[in-house]
């Protein structure tokens, strides 16, 4: 081995300064000792505990090689400037904060305090250096903690395990009112509204301790004494022996969300016009007082009421006069009945009123006449009287039936006795009512003679995409050329073909000339679009229906996906499962399946879930005026996006006007139909339409 000639060793040496003082092991912080041109002199044990380096390893080497990390290196100029010019002679310096990196690369926050130490052969400085990680990353979540908390939207309250408040953010006081000087040291009892009972507090109570959380939805008061909807969540804190700690509870004002939950709910529930609740409502409220006859041993009484020349108002004031009417009408119904009654508007001029604890007949009677008096008084309608009168049909359980379904039917033939014998009276229903409807020999021949003399005659409508304006569907629509009486719509004879049983037969006229007509436009004009047909209930209880619509389609050479079915709302709510079979039959043969009138009737938004629906059409009801209606807006905008949830299309009926179709394309409604696009009109007109859109 070649051994270090003196010379060489003579030169190292008198580069490397001399320590001047022994390096302080004992202090409990890493000390760098390095000359004035930034040169490691001296190394203590905590320095090598800190840094990862042993003293041999560091000795005689830059200290910026060692403790800076890579990136900072080139600024190496500006350290060393930075530590010389904070370095003192008398004490150590103000700790001065870089961040540092160990032996392996891990990198940390270092507190840095320089002292400079004056010798013979040069100045030096010891650099004492402390890890001040944990604090900096405890203050930092001490400030971030601060910040969230202050800045966060939602109420948050702390308590102690006693429940005394110990934190508030300034959410919590904004919501409630309370300050802080308010609340600390209180306990939440000052937030109690009443609205809840000792067992719903301890309900609550029970689960928090055993799940250690709990939310819901709480009714609380305001500093000024308003009571307010909130949703709270709590999160009990445990200490090491599984005691509570703290209680923390997050909590937000859900006042505006409550008050459009209601006004939705209150638009699904009642009549858009009257403000009455709808068939639905006093469908249930009667099942609900059917039940309850057997304990108290009362009558339930159901009166139709129908007004006599209504038709006559909106033909010659018009629409705007007939609603107003409706609305009086509606007004002065309420007056005529208890509290504990139920008033509801069935559709157009026709009122449902349901009476419960009734102990005798003559009670419903009485009820009866004062509504009929009431309703001969004039009707002072802005600047316009009006006259109308009443007809009534009463039904009273359970000697004119024990079902819903029986007790509207009774009522209805008694409200059609009423007006046949005069109107402006009532009638009670009675056994030869119900025989007559069954029964009637002239009705069954007429009917039979509109068939067999071909006096029906179909109409077509168009469904138009909103924005494509292509025609999507075809709607027949049937019409009576009666020998006598001219041309009659479906409401004028449907009715009585119904009671028959004779409309399975005109429903099965109506697809089988529809499906000839649409094939001839699909070969000469290339049509391409659905066939919706409305179908009656009747057909739900024949099981051959299904096969009649197959065979029809194959005789046609009908694309199965461009056949659609309309149903009434009514038909999803029937107890038994026929409905469903047939939906679900006619669903494998590529059927199409429409709900008609959607929105007014006895259905439920939860009911899709249960039927494979294809389409909602959304009642005219709902659409008429809906540009000036936010209510009608906000209900049809429930239908649409819950439809749409369903990968279902919604059609809109009765669109008028431009403003209405608007509004319905903003909502986001897939198709519409109405008189804005076209009337419905025989094959032959309407063949001139077709062009304009295919």
């Amino acid at each position: 081995m070649n051994s270090e000639d003196g010379s060489t060793k003579k030169n190292r040496d008198k580069k490397r300064e001399p320590c001047i003082s022994p390096m302080p092991h004992e202090i409990p912080s890493a000390v760098i000792q390095v000359d004035r041109t930034g040169v490691i002199i001296g190394w203590n044990q905590h320095a090598e505990q800190l840094f990862g380096w042993p003293e041999s390893s560091v000795s005689g080497k830059l200290l910026i090689e060692i403790i800076l990390p890579l990136r900072q290196r080139k600024n190496n100029t500006d350290f060393w400037v930075h530590l010389q010019k904070n370095a003192s002679t008398t004490h150590s310096s103000r700790p001065l904060e870089y961040r540092l990196t160990r032996k392996d690369g891990n990198e940390f926050e270092a507190g840095l305090s320089i002292t400079k130490i004056k010798g013979s052969e040069g100045d030096v400085m010891n650099v004492s250096i402390s890890d001040i990680s944990p604090s900096k990353y405890t203050e930092e979540d001490r400030i971030l903690s601060e910040v969230i908390c202050q800045s966060a939207p939602e109420a948050i309250i702390v308590t102690n395990a006693h429940q005394k408040i110990l934190f508030i953010n300034p959410a919590f006081s904004r919501i409630t009112g309370y300050s802080a000087k308010d609340a600390l040291g209180k306990t939440p009892r000052i937030l109690q509204s009443g609205r809840h009972d000792s067992t719903f507090y301890q309900t609550m109570w029970q689960h928090l301790n055993k799940y250690d959380t709990w939310q819901g939805e709480i009714w609380n008061k305001r500093k000024n004494g308003e009571i307010f909807p909130e949703w709270l969540s709590i999160q009990r804190v445990n200490d090491h022996t599984g005691e509570a700690r703290y209680f923390i509870g997050f909590f937000s004002d859900i006042t505006k969300r409550k008050k459009i939950e209601d006004k939705i709910s209150f638009q699904a529930k009642h009549d858009p016009l009257t403000g009455l609740v709808n068939r639905s409502v006093i469908r249930e409220r009667l099942e609900q007082a059917l039940k309850q006859e057997n304990r108290s041993h009362k009558s339930t009484a159901v009166l139709f009421v129908d007004l006599d020349k209504f038709k006559a108002v909106n033909d010659t004031l018009g629409h705007l006069f007939g609603d107003l009417l409706l609305k009086e009408t509606a007004k002065r119904l309420l007056q005529c009945v208890r509290k504990t009654d139920t008033v509801s508007r069935s559709g157009g001029d026709e009122f449902l009123i349901l009476l419960t604890n009734v102990s005798e007949k003559k009670e419903a009677a009485h009820v009866a006449e004062k509504i009929l008096k009431r309703l001969a008084q004039p009707f002072h309608l802005e600047d316009q009287t009006v006259f109308v009168s009443g007809s009534c049909g009463i039904a009273v359980s359970p000697d004119d039936g024990e079902s819903v379904v029986t007790l509207f039917k009774h009522a209805d033939l008694a409200m059609y006795q009423a007006k046949a014998t005069g109107r402006n009276c009532f009638h009670f229903f009675t056994k030869k009512m119900n025989r007559s409807a069954r029964s009637d020999p002239v009705l069954e021949s007429e009917l039979k003679k509109v068939l067999s003399d071909q006096e029906l005659v179909i109409h077509y409508q168009p469904a138009i995409h909103l924005r494509t304006h292509q025609i999507l569907s075809l709607e027949p629509f049937v019409r009576w050329r009666h020998p006598r009486h001219g041309p009659l719509l479906p409401e004028k004879f449907f009715p009585l073909a119904e009671k028959s049983g004779l409309i399975s037969q005109i429903d099965r006229w109506v697809i089988h000339t529809a499906c000839e007509q649409i094939q001839r436009w699909r070969t000469r004009q290339q049509l391409q679009c659905m066939l919706s047909v409305n179908i009656s209930n009747r057909q739900f209880n024949d099981p051959s229906f299904p096969a009649f619509i197959a065979d029809t389609i194959e005789r046609f050479d009908c694309p199965k996906d461009l056949i659609s079915i309309e149903i009434q709302e009514n038909v999803l709510t029937n107890p038994n499962n026929i409905a469903l079979k047939q939906l679900l039959d006619l669903k494998k043969k590529g059927v199409k399946i429409a709900i008609d009138d959607f929105g007014t009737g006895s259905a439920s938004l939860n009911t899709l879930s249960k039927y494979p629906i294809d389409i909602l059409k959304i009642d005219t009801s709902l659409i008429n005026k809906i540009h000036l209606d936010t209510r009608k807006q906000l209900l049809v905008q429930a239908i649409i996006d819950i439809g749409h949830r369903f990968n279902i299309k919604i059609i809109a009926e009765g669109i008028n006007k431009k403003a209405e179709l608007e509004c319905l394309k903003n909502l986001g409604c897939d198709w519409g139909q109405g008189f804005y696009f076209n009337k419905p009109a025989p094959a032959e007109a309407f063949e001139a339409t077709l062009k304009l859109y295919t």
